[in-house]
């Protein structure tokens, strides 16, 4: 059997729309519509675009569906106010993830050993605890901004170790990663866990999802690109 892919069904919307026949029409046995399970099972449904109608406020059409865009009658709603929370999780562990694969870099530029290096890594937690502790002051001060502010705070923070020139600027450089990455992670965490209790739904399990996926999205690509450079300098400079 091939497989099919569906570009485009209103299965979703006629079970919204039916919501005392939704059994019938997904076993298919109201004999209407185009999709229900057992005709997915015959033809080879491998997957799909369902249709999500969104009721335009502006024409005051279908009230009773703009009242439940604001009250989803599912268990877990859109993403779209918890998408900034779950984008700071993934932009904090996309910069991790990318500081550990240039860290043999990092080491080479300072000319340090391990225990070198270590040392001079030493302030970034100390920094991090203390901007953890000013955090709650930050987010009260700033609201809804405290967020998008510290997540870009902490995207400049990691652009500074790999530029300083003298190595006593190094440590200083991480502090203000660490710091960056105290803060963010304080108000991000409050955020998501906030949200969970406002809207009785489960996303801190996917937001630390988002950051190990950053993180190991971060780490390869970087890695990658590394060994893309090294081969082209071999090639530029052949022994």
């Amino acid at each position: 059997m091939i497989p099919v892919f569906d570009g485009h069904n209103d299965l979703l919307y006629r079970l919204n729309a039916a919501p005392d026949h939704r059994a019938a029409i997904w076993d298919g046995s109201d004999g209407k519509g185009q999709l229900d399970l057992p005709r997915m099972r015959q033809g080879g449904f491998a997957g799909g675009f369902f249709a999500v109608y969104i009721p335009s406020p502006n024409d005051f059409d279908a009230p009773d569906l703009l009242l439940k865009m604001d009250n989803p009658p599912y268990d877990f709603p859109l993403l779209s106010k918890e998408s900034p929370a779950l984008a700071a999780f993934g932009a904090m562990g996309v910069l991790w993830g990318t500081f550990a694969a240039v860290l043999p870099d990092l080491k080479a530029m300072l000319g340090v050993d391990e225990a070198q290096l270590g040392f001079l890594i030493f302030f970034t937690p100390i920094a991090a605890i203390t901007a953890m502790l000013m955090a709650p002051a930050f987010g009260a001060a700033l609201g809804r901004a405290a967020l998008p502010l510290a997540v870009f705070l902490m995207a400049v923070a990691f652009a500074l170790p790999g530029q300083v020139g003298v190595i006593w600027l190094f440590p200083l450089a991480m502090a203000c990663a660490g710091a960056a990455t105290g803060l963010t992670d304080v108000l991000m965490n409050a955020r998501v866990a906030a949200m969970e209790t406002q809207r009785s739904i489960h996303l801190m399990n996917l937001a630390h999802a988002v950051y190990s996926f950053g993180y190991a999205g971060g780490a390869i690509l970087t890695g990658l690109l590394r060994s893309a450079v090294l081969l082209a300098r071999a090639a530029a400079w052949p022994p």
